[in-house]
């Protein structure tokens, strides 16, 4: 924050001599300056500016300089009518567009009153008025662009700067910043769901507003005006349809059909022979999609009271395939299958010890399973190695019977009433009712194939009402006011599917519990009852705003200012894991052991593979990695309280160079810590720093730009800017942090190793007692840095505009960003790694990128309790994780865009993007985290390289071509051969980052998993991480449709629409495990190379980003 000190202070004087801008964030602006035909300046020209749809109408007069400017314009089709004494009239009929000035320069003819001059501008391109990156994105684009998801996400990622990250979700992120850091707004309002900082609704449901509803839309990225706020990414606006006088509207059907698409190459199921043979039989996903809807607006009373009204439909059905995440039979190398099955019979000479489950004599490059069947064998104490053999293929064929297709459908509505009333010539109110419905058991995960159980999906539902209200005034020709209020609630609920067969009569204990099993998830599945089967509200969210804008015109100044006030109320009800989370590492044969031992520990304090000749595997532990369980009360609720204050001057200096000099101020004021989660209580001493009560009250962003017209001639343009722009703590972050300080009154998920100590932990299938939860199992806590600061960051840009002729531009631009103080999770009770593991690579393939028989000393993390920081009662703990700000990164891009906006037949927008991505490990935690860091006291350049949002290459677009009309005439033939069009967008890019990964524990030592057990990021540093990349993305929608038309307002569109019609492989995921950590003693480990590592293992996996190639069939009725 130190850093912005001098820029704060050169923002202020510069505000104290001149402080904004006239467009709001939701209208558009018309101005320019009115000359004679010798460019003097017109001044007291009259100003008549005429909606074309609601007749309503703005007068002005131009000021001594020939100046003029209307702001808080509805986006439509106006008509500017310009007279002066001794001058002809000049009509201009011209676009509006949202949070953009449409400039025109009328040149007066000297002349009677009655001569006139017609003119039709086209839709504004260059920007001669403020420095800011953004793209908008018409009528007719949002309407024509194929899209697949029908969501807002998939068209800002048409412009530069904008990236999907690797979550599959749609999220996207804007100049390298983590996709949580964003703001969503509708008509000017907060859309935002504040706990988990997405959009309201969030990404599981199908869309959260109709595109019929949406009248344009607008993708802020960089430099963007004051008004804009709580953001350290970008801004999406979207700007809802109004009434007008001639009643108008569509109705629209949507059908999509799994027979109409294409195969996915990852796409199986996985046949298991009596052998044990896998075939993998090419299977494709159903997903059936029916859509329709109607939207209609009109006037109630003409020229006074207008309508619109939207309903939309979504239903899908879109069964999940549950199979394991590597369902291979391969059994003779490190990475061996999920359905790898021992031998029946040992092979040649090999030999069984039933005592300490070591296996002699097997043949090299033979069977691995036969190990760990030797080893189960001994565990239970099996008469012979047949008889665990058999148990082990038995126990892999019930897993089997709770994979395979899981039901999952998805109903959704959505009501979007909205009315305009236009008071008289000075006033207007807008009111707008949102109602979102969204139903969908089994639909928590979304994926088409994933590695999850009949009963393991979770059931979705959310309920999203939200009303707002504008005023806008206009007091005098250069004074108007814009006044929002809104208030909302949205609650989501995810609970329990039907039990599997599997969970009834495996997992569910004596007490009723099903708890969840985390199994071996780099070749297995997730199986049992899921943490998100216990949440009735997460969250239940209640939101009101209140917002106030006044523009100012004097002179050759255009002010703005404003104040914004945001209150987020959450209540969260949620059980994780009560009923315990039961982890396995390594193997599937240590599960069955547990299985098998019925309440008893089988396992030696390692949990071996296999044992050795040195080593028995069998001992007087559990089985399973690590044990999880959830403790304390479900429900907590807090509020948080959003300032805003701005104010902003565009000052034209002269007709050819505009400066922007603007000042936001922002503020989150958030809870102080519940007195009774921090406070001693028996049992619990409260640790250094649980009280921590931060606010951050310096976040003054000062934006200063400017827009030069080069040659005067109004088609070449330089602007250049800078702004600092704060987001939010995010409000899952934060309850997370207040509800989790490790209290017995407070909530918490410890996690305790199986080899921690025989009272330390349960055996499978129970759970910790009410006595255990403060003595064996350590709490875990979290508690927020002193200084912990807002996200911010810094952006630049430069770019030049061109106009080619006939509506082309092209624009060329510098764009850069540094992101300061980015969130971040350290586990600080972490005892200092002081303990070296010499860790041995071994790799039979000489593949590896660590060659074999490398030692890499690691120093490793052996314990928590650091009481040096921490204070005395540190030992008490688990983890004890600080929330801090001490993440950077860095953005460096350079964009070149064409577009063309205004030609009767075509509508075109590409661009190309190199960027290159930097930061400090920056993570999009929502709900709290554990350790973010490899060390979190070591060197923090360790955690420096290529960001995960980083994709070097980037080429999107989109055109839109009506094909020209062949045949004259209104007959058959004409009717068969005109009126057709073809519509593409796609988008090229390099593919998504990942990192040479490890997965297990070093050493006996190792408190947690990771290479240095610190339980932080997985990767090795001396591999970096993110230095590899997924194959290329390519993604190229297609639409054909024929018209037809009935009257000059009345037509049928019929279209087919081909979602990524090459049906390109775009990977979704890979086998990224390089390395398979093994302990073998408190001082040593292995790390064996798999050999699948980098092989992909998902492709077009993702519903809301990448899908195989899907038809649609769509109709909609223009009237």
């Amino acid at each position: 924050m130190r850093k912005l000190s001098s820029l704060v202070l050169s923002g202020c004087s510069i505000f104290v001599a001149a402080t904004s801008f006239a467009q709001s964030s939701t209208q558009g602006a018309i101005g320019g300056t009115v000359f004679d035909t010798t460019n003097s300046a017109v001044p007291k020209a009259a100003i008549t500016i005429h909606n074309n749809g609601t007749n309503a109408e703005v007068k002005l007069t131009t000021d001594d300089s020939g100046f003029f400017k209307a702001p808080l314009l509805e986006p439509g089709i106006y008509v500017v009518t310009v007279g002066a004494s001794g001058f002809s009239s000049y009509r201009d009929q011209v676009t509006v567009q949202v949070g953009q000035l449409t400039n025109i320069i009328p040149h007066l003819i000297a002349g009677g009153a009655s001569e006139s001059v017609e003119v039709s501008a086209d839709v504004p391109v260059l920007n001669f008025e403020s420095p800011d990156f953004s793209s908008n994105i018409n009528q007719k684009a949002l309407e024509d662009i194929p899209v697949n998801n029908r969501r807002w996400s998939a068209l800002a990622l048409l412009t530069p700067g904008v990236t999907v990250d690797s979550s599959g979700f749609g999220l996207i992120s804007v100049r390298g910043i983590s996709t949580i850091l964003n703001n969503i707004e509708i008509d000017g309002a907060d859309d935002n769901q504040a706990y988990f900082a997405e959009e309201r609704g969030r990404t599981r449901e199908a869309y959260s507003t109709s595109g019929s509803a949406v009248r344009e839309f607008q993708v802020n990225t960089g430099v963007y005006p004051a008004e804009y706020g709580r953001a350290a990414g970008g801004v999406v606006n979207s700007v809802t349809k109004s009434g007008t006088n001639e009643l108008h509207g569509q109705l629209y059907f949507y059908d999509r059909e799994s027979k109409w698409n294409a195969f996915n190459d990852q796409s199986t199921i996985p046949q298991v022979s009596s052998s044990g043979t896998v075939t993998n039989v090419p299977f494709k996903p159903k997903d059936i999609r029916k859509i329709y809807g109607f939207s209609a607006g009109g006037p109630i009373i003409k020229d006074k009271l207008f309508f619109f009204y939207t309903y939309d439909q979504h239903s899908r059905i879109f069964p999940l395939s549950g199979v394991a995440s590597n369902p291979s039979s391969v059994n003779n190398s490190s990475s061996y299958g999920f359905n790898a099955q021992p031998d029946a019979v040992l092979p040649g000479s090999a030999t069984c010890n039933i005592t300490t489950g070591y296996l002699a004599g097997a043949p090299a490059g033979g069977n691995v399973i036969d190990a760990q069947a030797c080893t189960l064998t001994a565990r239970l104490k099996l008469s012979t190695y047949a008889a665990g053999a058999a148990l082990y293929k038995s126990d892999l064929a019930a897993l089997n019977t709770d994979l395979g297709l899981i039901p999952r459908t998805g109903y959704q509505e959505i009501n979007t009433p909205k009315l305009d009333y236009q008071i008289n010539s000075k006033e207007h109110v807008e009111v707008l009712y949102h109602r979102l419905r969204w139903d969908s058991p089994g639909g928590v995960q979304t994926n088409a194939t994933g590695d999850y159980s009949l009963d393991s999906t979770g059931t979705d539902f959310v309920k999203l009402d939200y009303g707002l209200a504008k005023l806008t005034s206009l007091f005098r020709s250069n004074l108007s006011n814009e006044m929002l209020y809104q208030y909302g609630r949205e609650l989501n609920n995810e609970g329990q599917q039907p039990l599997s067969d599997y969970s009834k009569n495996v997992l569910q204990q004596a007490n009723g519990n099903i708890p969840y099993i985390t199994l071996d998830t780099k070749i297995g599945a997730f199986f049992g009852s899921p943490y998100y089967s216990y949440r009735p509200k997460y969250p239940d969210e209640r939101k009101w705003q209140i917002g106030d804008t006044l523009y100012l015109s004097h002179g050759n100044h255009s002010f703005k200012f404003g104040v914004d006030i945001v209150h987020n109320y959450d209540l969260t009800n949620q059980a994780q894991y009560y009923e315990g989370n039961y982890i396995y590492s390594n193997n599937l044969a240590n599960y069955f052991a547990d299985l098998g031992a019925k309440g008893r520990g089988t396992c030696d304090a390692a949990q071996l593979v296999a044992a050795t000749a040195t080593a028995s595997a069998v001992g007087a532990y559990p089985c399973y990695s690590t044990y999880q369980q959830g403790f304390g009360p479900t429900t907590f609720d807090f509020a948080t309280l959003d300032y805003a204050i701005f104010a902003q001057d565009n000052y034209k200096i002269t007709p050819r160079l505009t400066l922007e000099l603007g000042l936001r101020y922002d503020y989150e004021l958030t809870p102080a810590p519940v007195p009774a989660l921090i406070s001693q209580t028996t049992n619990f001493i409260p640790y250094t720093g649980i009280d921590n009560n931060p606010h951050d009250r310096n976040n003054f962003g000062p934006r200063v730009g400017f827009a030069y017209d080069v040659f005067g001639k109004g088609k070449t343009v330089l602007r250049g800017g800078f702004g600092a722009y704060y987001g939010r703590i995010t409000n899952g972050n934060l309850g997370t942090v207040l509800a989790t300080t490790g209290s017995p009154l407070a909530q918490t998920t410890p996690t305790v190793s199986a080899s921690t100590g025989l009272a330390s932990e349960p055996f499978f299938g129970n759970t910790f007692s009410p006595a255990q939860e403060t003595t064996s199992a350590k709490a875990a806590g979290l508690f927020r840095a002193k200084n912990l600061q807002n996200p911010m960051v810094m952006e630049f840009d430069l770019q030049a505009q061109q106009q080619l002729g006939r509506g082309t531009y092209f624009q060329v631009s510098y764009l850069g960003a540094l992101g300061r103080e980015l969130p971040n999770f350290l586990d600080v009770n972490l005892n200092p790694a002081t303990q070296v593991v010499n860790v041995t690579f071994i790799d039979t393939t000489g593949k590896s990128p660590i060659p074999n028989g490398s030692v890499i000393a690691v120093p490793t993390f052996t314990s928590h309790g650091n009481t040096a920081l921490l204070g005395p009662s540190a030992t008490n703990f688990s983890s004890i994780s600080e929330y801090l700000s001490n993440v950077n990164s860095s953005y460096n891009a350079l964009a070149a865009e064409i577009q063309n906006r205004s030609l009767k037949s075509l509508q075109f927008d590409a661009s190309y993007t190199w960027a290159h991505a930097l930061d400090f490990s920056q993570n999009a935690t929502t709900a709290g985290g554990t350790n973010s860091w490899y060390d979190p006291y070591g060197n923090p350049r360790a955690n420096y390289g290529n960001s995960q949002f980083n994709i070097p290459n980037r080429f999107v677009g989109y055109a839109l071509y009506n094909l020209p009309n062949l045949v004259k005439g209104h007959g058959i033939l004409s009717r068969a051969v005109n009126d057709w069009s073809l519509d593409n967008s796609f988008q090229f890019q390099t593919g998504l980052p990942y990192s040479a990964s490890v997965s297990g524990s070093n050493s006996n030592s190792a408190i947690s998993t990771s290479f240095n057990g610190s339980g932080g990021p997985s990767y090795i540093p001396q591999l970096g991480h993110n230095n590899l990349t997924y194959n290329r993305v390519l993604i190229d929608d297609v639409r054909v449709e024929k018209q037809f038309r009935f009257t000059e307002r009345t037509y049928l569109q019929v279209f087919l629409q081909a979602f990524n019609v090459a049906n390109h492989q775009n990977e979704t995921s890979v086998f990224g495990t390089a390395f398979q950590l093994a302990k073998s003693t408190a001082l040593t480990g292995t790390a064996t190379y798999q050999s699948n590592f980098g092989t992909v293992s998902r492709t077009n996996n993702s519903g809301f980003s990448y899908t195989p190639r899907q038809l649609e069939l769509s109709a909609r009725l223009f009237f």
